[in-house]
Protein backbone atom coordinates (compact mmCIF):
# COMPACT_ATOMS: atom_id res chain seq x y z
CA UNK A 1 0.00 0.00 0.00
CA UNK A 2 3.13 2.57 1.01
CA UNK A 3 4.01 1.53 -2.61
CA UNK A 4 0.25 2.45 -4.63
CA UNK A 5 -0.06 5.40 -2.64
CA UNK A 6 3.52 6.67 -3.31
CA UNK A 7 2.67 6.48 -7.26
CA UNK A 8 -0.50 8.15 -6.80
CA UNK A 9 0.61 10.92 -4.89
CA UNK A 10 3.70 11.66 -7.08
CA UNK A 11 1.15 11.03 -10.09
CA UNK A 12 -1.49 13.86 -8.66
CA UNK A 13 1.82 16.32 -8.49
CA UNK A 14 3.09 15.30 -12.32
CA UNK A 15 -1.15 16.16 -13.45
CA UNK A 16 -0.99 19.25 -11.44
CA UNK A 17 2.64 20.43 -13.22
CA UNK A 18 1.53 23.39 -15.75
CA UNK A 19 3.07 22.92 -19.22
CA UNK A 20 3.14 22.81 -22.99
CA UNK A 21 1.31 19.43 -22.35
CA UNK A 22 -1.16 20.81 -20.18
CA UNK A 23 -2.52 23.38 -22.20
CA UNK A 24 -2.66 21.19 -25.56
CA UNK A 25 -4.55 19.02 -23.86
CA UNK A 26 -7.09 21.39 -22.93
CA UNK A 27 -7.41 23.18 -26.59
CA UNK A 28 -7.47 19.43 -28.13
CA UNK A 29 -10.65 18.53 -25.73
CA UNK A 30 -12.26 21.93 -26.57
CA UNK A 31 -11.72 22.39 -30.29
CA UNK A 32 -12.26 18.78 -31.12
CA UNK A 33 -14.38 16.83 -28.73
CA UNK A 34 -13.33 14.35 -25.49
CA UNK A 35 -12.37 11.64 -27.50
CA UNK A 36 -9.41 13.01 -29.23
CA UNK A 37 -8.47 14.59 -25.90
CA UNK A 38 -8.32 10.99 -24.56
CA UNK A 39 -6.70 9.61 -27.89
CA UNK A 40 -3.86 12.94 -26.97
CA UNK A 41 -3.66 11.53 -23.56
CA UNK A 42 -2.76 8.05 -24.48
CA UNK A 43 0.14 9.18 -26.45
CA UNK A 44 1.49 11.33 -23.27
CA UNK A 45 0.81 8.04 -21.56
CA UNK A 46 2.99 6.03 -24.22
CA UNK A 47 5.82 8.22 -24.16
CA UNK A 48 5.88 9.22 -20.31
CA UNK A 49 6.17 5.30 -20.24
CA UNK A 50 8.93 5.29 -22.98
CA UNK A 51 11.13 7.26 -20.65
CA UNK A 52 10.25 5.48 -17.75
CA UNK A 53 12.10 2.51 -19.21
CA UNK A 54 14.50 4.10 -20.71
CA UNK A 55 15.77 5.89 -17.72
CA UNK A 56 15.34 2.80 -15.93
CA UNK A 57 17.30 0.58 -17.55
CA UNK A 58 19.94 1.35 -20.48
CA UNK A 59 20.68 5.04 -20.74
CA UNK A 60 21.34 6.70 -17.41
CA UNK A 61 24.80 7.40 -18.46
CA UNK A 62 24.02 9.16 -22.05
CA UNK A 63 21.11 11.24 -20.30
CA UNK A 64 23.17 12.92 -18.05
CA UNK A 65 26.21 14.10 -20.55
CA UNK A 66 25.50 17.19 -21.54
CA UNK A 67 25.93 16.78 -25.30
CA UNK A 68 22.78 14.68 -25.44
CA UNK A 69 21.18 17.28 -23.17
CA UNK A 70 22.35 19.88 -25.34
CA UNK A 71 20.43 18.04 -28.51
CA UNK A 72 17.36 16.94 -27.30
CA UNK A 73 17.39 20.42 -25.79
CA UNK A 74 17.65 22.36 -29.05
CA UNK A 75 15.52 19.74 -31.30
CA UNK A 76 12.95 20.02 -28.96
CA UNK A 77 13.13 24.10 -28.82
CA UNK A 78 12.82 24.65 -32.15
CA UNK A 79 9.62 22.36 -32.74
CA UNK A 80 7.91 23.55 -29.76
CA UNK A 81 8.64 26.90 -31.14
CA UNK A 82 7.25 25.81 -34.19
CA UNK A 83 4.32 24.43 -32.72
CA UNK A 84 3.86 27.78 -30.82
CA UNK A 85 3.83 30.23 -33.38
CA UNK A 86 1.03 27.62 -35.18
CA UNK A 87 -1.24 28.46 -33.00
CA UNK A 88 -0.42 31.24 -32.27
CA UNK A 89 -1.79 32.73 -36.11
CA UNK A 90 -4.03 29.60 -36.81
CA UNK A 91 -7.24 31.05 -38.09
CA UNK A 92 -10.53 30.26 -36.33
CA UNK A 93 -13.93 29.60 -38.12
CA UNK A 94 -16.20 32.58 -37.57
CA UNK A 95 -19.31 30.12 -36.53
CA UNK A 96 -16.69 28.77 -33.40
CA UNK A 97 -16.44 25.46 -32.88
CA UNK A 98 -17.87 22.67 -35.33
CA UNK A 99 -18.44 18.85 -34.88
CA UNK A 100 -15.44 17.23 -35.79
CA UNK A 101 -15.60 13.52 -36.93
CA UNK A 102 -13.92 10.96 -34.93
CA UNK A 103 -11.48 9.66 -38.33
CA UNK A 104 -8.24 7.91 -39.03
CA UNK A 105 -6.27 11.21 -39.47
CA UNK A 106 -7.63 12.63 -36.25
CA UNK A 107 -6.57 9.15 -34.02
CA UNK A 108 -3.13 9.59 -36.16
CA UNK A 109 -2.70 13.49 -35.75
CA UNK A 110 -3.81 13.44 -31.99
CA UNK A 111 -1.93 10.41 -30.76
CA UNK A 112 1.56 11.80 -32.56
CA UNK A 113 0.76 15.41 -30.55
CA UNK A 114 0.68 13.65 -27.49
CA UNK A 115 3.86 11.54 -27.99
CA UNK A 116 5.61 14.53 -29.63
CA UNK A 117 4.76 17.21 -27.40
CA UNK A 118 5.40 15.27 -24.26
CA UNK A 119 8.44 13.48 -25.93
CA UNK A 120 10.73 16.10 -26.95
CA UNK A 121 10.80 18.36 -23.54
CA UNK A 122 14.00 17.53 -21.70
CA UNK A 123 12.66 18.47 -18.62
CA UNK A 124 9.83 15.62 -18.71
CA UNK A 125 12.92 13.22 -19.41
CA UNK A 126 14.67 14.80 -16.33
CA UNK A 127 11.70 14.47 -14.09
CA UNK A 128 11.68 10.32 -15.00
CA UNK A 129 15.65 10.40 -14.29
CA UNK A 130 14.73 11.81 -10.70
CA UNK A 131 11.89 9.78 -10.29
CA UNK A 132 14.06 6.78 -10.95
CA UNK A 133 17.00 8.14 -8.80
CA UNK A 134 14.35 8.27 -5.68
CA UNK A 135 12.67 5.14 -5.77
CA UNK A 136 15.96 3.57 -6.33
CA UNK A 137 18.14 4.57 -4.10
CA UNK A 138 16.12 6.95 -1.36
CA UNK A 139 13.17 4.52 -1.14
CA UNK A 140 15.51 1.29 -2.06
CA UNK A 141 12.36 -0.18 -3.96
CA UNK A 142 13.26 -3.57 -5.82
CA UNK A 143 12.37 -4.29 -9.43
CA UNK A 144 8.60 -5.80 -8.63
CA UNK A 145 7.64 -2.46 -6.36
CA UNK A 146 9.18 -0.16 -8.72
CA UNK A 147 7.06 -1.74 -11.27
CA UNK A 148 3.68 -0.96 -9.32
CA UNK A 149 4.94 2.46 -8.40
CA UNK A 150 4.97 3.37 -12.29
CA UNK A 151 1.95 1.38 -13.16
CA UNK A 152 0.12 3.79 -10.38
CA UNK A 153 1.60 6.78 -11.32
CA UNK A 154 1.35 6.24 -14.69
CA UNK A 155 -2.50 5.55 -14.19
CA UNK A 156 -3.04 8.19 -11.96
CA UNK A 157 -1.77 10.68 -14.65
CA UNK A 158 -3.94 9.17 -17.48
CA UNK A 159 -6.90 8.98 -15.39
CA UNK A 160 -6.54 13.08 -14.39
CA UNK A 161 -5.84 13.90 -17.90
CA UNK A 162 -9.32 11.81 -19.23
CA UNK A 163 -11.06 14.04 -16.37
CA UNK A 164 -9.32 17.10 -17.40
CA UNK A 165 -10.06 16.48 -21.19
CA UNK A 166 -13.92 15.67 -20.21
CA UNK A 167 -14.50 19.04 -18.37
CA UNK A 168 -12.46 20.92 -21.19
CA UNK A 169 -15.03 19.03 -23.41
CA UNK A 170 -18.50 19.76 -21.05
CA UNK A 171 -16.91 23.68 -21.45
CA UNK A 172 -17.35 23.46 -25.05
CA UNK A 173 -21.13 25.18 -25.12
CA UNK A 174 -19.73 27.82 -23.43
CA UNK A 175 -17.00 28.68 -26.08
CA UNK A 176 -17.23 31.07 -28.95
CA UNK A 177 -14.68 31.59 -32.11
CA UNK A 178 -13.49 34.48 -30.04
CA UNK A 179 -12.88 32.41 -26.47
CA UNK A 180 -10.82 30.03 -29.07
CA UNK A 181 -9.03 32.43 -30.64
CA UNK A 182 -7.55 33.84 -27.32
CA UNK A 183 -7.37 30.05 -26.26
CA UNK A 184 -5.35 29.53 -29.24
CA UNK A 185 -3.09 32.31 -28.93
CA UNK A 186 -2.69 31.87 -24.94
CA UNK A 187 -1.24 28.05 -26.19
CA UNK A 188 0.77 29.72 -28.84
CA UNK A 189 2.32 32.27 -26.31
CA UNK A 190 3.06 29.18 -23.63
CA UNK A 191 4.46 26.67 -26.22
CA UNK A 192 6.83 29.88 -27.47
CA UNK A 193 7.86 30.55 -24.17
CA UNK A 194 8.48 26.87 -23.42
CA UNK A 195 10.99 26.75 -26.75
CA UNK A 196 12.47 29.54 -25.55
CA UNK A 197 13.36 28.44 -21.98
CA UNK A 198 14.25 24.66 -23.91
CA UNK A 199 16.51 26.70 -25.74
CA UNK A 200 17.69 28.37 -23.31
CA UNK A 201 18.33 24.86 -21.56
CA UNK A 202 20.29 23.52 -25.04
CA UNK A 203 22.29 26.28 -25.01
CA UNK A 204 23.98 26.10 -20.92
CA UNK A 205 24.90 22.80 -21.77
CA UNK A 206 26.48 23.59 -25.04
CA UNK A 207 28.55 26.11 -22.92
CA UNK A 208 29.67 22.84 -20.36
CA UNK A 209 30.36 20.94 -23.66
CA UNK A 210 32.33 23.84 -25.27
CA UNK A 211 34.07 24.03 -21.66
CA UNK A 212 35.11 20.05 -21.64
CA UNK A 213 36.08 20.42 -24.79
CA UNK A 214 38.74 23.17 -24.35
CA UNK A 215 40.06 21.59 -21.10
CA UNK A 216 41.15 18.62 -23.40
CA UNK A 217 43.20 21.04 -25.38
CA UNK A 218 45.13 22.93 -21.92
Amino acid sequence: MEVVISGILFGLLLSVMIGPVFFSLIQSSVEKGFIAGVIMAVGILLSDAFYVWLTNFSLRGLIDHPRFSFYLGFVGGVIMLAFGVYNFFKPIAKKGIKKVRIGKSLVINQFLKGVFLNGINPFVLLFWVGMVSFVSIDRGFGQEHKFIFFITLLSTVFIVDIGKSYLAHKLRSLITSRLILILNKIVGLALFMFGLRLLWFAYNNYVVVDLSASNLFM
